[in-house]
């Protein structure tokens, strides 16, 4: 509920409900907007296209923006409605409240398997970002009294939820951030981290602790987490170990996880359900939770089990194979072959290691990508221009110009993200609309 300044001065037992709606709308109407609802970062649809958007039925669908979300899985979306009726919160004795907590730890038992870590490691959250700021956060809260001018390391191309939160803790706590240089292909450059950590010593420059993404969401590049990882800790063990691995699991080949201290996952980018996320963390007294309450997920995490998106996630885990990401490098390396052969452009990252779904791509010409997505999207064709949580944003990505882009080039670059159920014909569709907008 929005209150006014003045409104909210007065006790509330001093006027009606009816004279509180009135409140409310004036202070409504004063925002210079015509949004339904007022969001300057991210607003709603204006109040004329609401209906019109949200009845709108297209042409054809082609959804190619999958590094933002999947759609939910059909298999996936018939367990998550086979539990959803469900009676019984899973904290209770009674064999109602049972059910649930059995249907979360057959869950948690499902993606520890394919994590191949313990399930005694595994904790389930509402999100990545969620997972991401438990885990740094946490880890400060830990040890606060410690990490005054400790340093933090991280790369300049994380998602939101790590370069926010470390941003915050830098300068709530006294820490030092310093970003890991990339290579040319854009991906961390092991040689320059061996070189850095030259200059390191425990005593006058402690490492507190480092977060290295383990796919960027808009190039596809592929960290070399692991070697990252084991320069740090062969330089201090004690240092703490993070990866926000959320666009790798059914992307890419996904090693042991045993040589990090916390790794976070969400199911809404391999084909699960929006609002649930997997923390593996290996020790959990390395970190103080932020959500206290009940003892839910190991007292580490208060809130009521969300059952269905559970095991939603845990459906999805079991429908990620190989075949599937053989399908989608097959389906991507054609589709880039066809980009080359038909337009001025450039493979962002292309001699990288990569997401099996992912191209990047920069094309010479005048129109804005921006313009780009609008006209595909009336045709009903969706990609992308960057990561969904910067979508809004009137600047260039901050990942493209991580990796060495103008922001001329940045303001041309579209993202199309391919999902298991992609189709060469969808993206003989997408060719076909791309000549019409850019020309051949």
């Amino acid at each position: 509920m929005i209150w006014s300044t003045e409104l909210q001065k007065q006790p509330k037992n001093n006027f009606k409900l009816a004279d509180e709606q009135k409140e409310i709308e004036e202070f409504i109407s004063k925002c210079n907007t015509d949004y339904v609802v007022y969001n300057p970062i991210c607003p709603s649809p204006k109040s004329e296209e609401q209906e019109r958007i949200m009845t709108k039925k297209f042409d054809q669908f082609i959804y190619l923006d999958n590094n933002a979300t999947t759609p939910l899985l059909p298999t996936v979306k018939e367990k998550i409605n086979a539990v959803a009726d469900m009676v019984g919160n899973g904290s209770s004795d009674h064999e109602a409240g049972i059910k649930v907590r059995a249907y979360v730890e057959q869950a948690r038992i499902n993606v520890a398997q394919k994590l191949k870590v313990d399930p005694k490691q595994l904790l389930f959250t509402s999100s990545g970002s969620e997972s991401n700021n438990m885990v740094i956060k946490g880890f400060v809260l830990k040890n606060i009294k410690t990490l005054r001018n400790s340093r933090i390391l991280t790369t300049e191309y994380e998602h939101k939820s790590v370069l926010n939160s470390i941003n915050y803790i830098a300068k709530k706590f006294g820490c030092i951030v310093d970003y890991l240089s990339l290579d040319k292909n854009g991906a961390v450059d092991v040689d320059k981290v061996l070189t850095m950590v030259k200059n390191y010593t425990k005593e006058t420059n402690p490492i507190a602790m480092v977060s290295v993404i383990g796919a960027n969401n808009e190039t596809g590049v592929i960290n070399p987490v692991r070697k990252i990882i084991s320069i740090f800790k062969n330089l201090d063990e004690r240092i703490f170990t993070h990866s926000d691995m959320c666009q790798l699991l059914g992307k890419a080949h996904l090693y042991p996880l045993d040589y990090l201290d916390a790794a976070t996952f969400t199911a809404h980018k391999f084909g699960g359900p929006i609002g649930v996320s997997a923390l593996y963390l290996k020790d959990f007294d390395k970190i103080d939770p932020l959500i206290h309450g009940g003892n839910q997920e190991f007292q580490m995490r208060a809130g009521t089990y969300n059952a269905p998106l559970i095991f939603g996630m845990s459906a999805a885990v079991l429908e990620i194979s190989t075949n599937n990401m053989s399908k989608m490098i097959l389906l991507r390396d054609e589709f880039i072959k066809n980009l080359k052969n038909n337009f001025d452009c450039k493979i962002n990252c292309e001699g990288a290691l990569r997401l099996s779904n992912t191209i990047s791509v920069t094309f010479n010409t005048s129109i804005l990508a921006e313009k780009m997505v609008q006209k595909l999207s009336k045709a009903g064709i969706f990609i992308s221009t960057s990561s969904a949580c910067n979508s809004r944003e009137k600047k260039p990505s901050y990942v493209l110009k991580a990796i060495g882009l103008s922001d001329e080039e940045a303001y041309r670059t579209l993202r199309i993200s391919l999902n298991i159920n992609s189709t060469q014909k969808e993206l003989n569709i997408l060719l076909t609309e791309l000549k019409q907008i850019i020309g051949a």
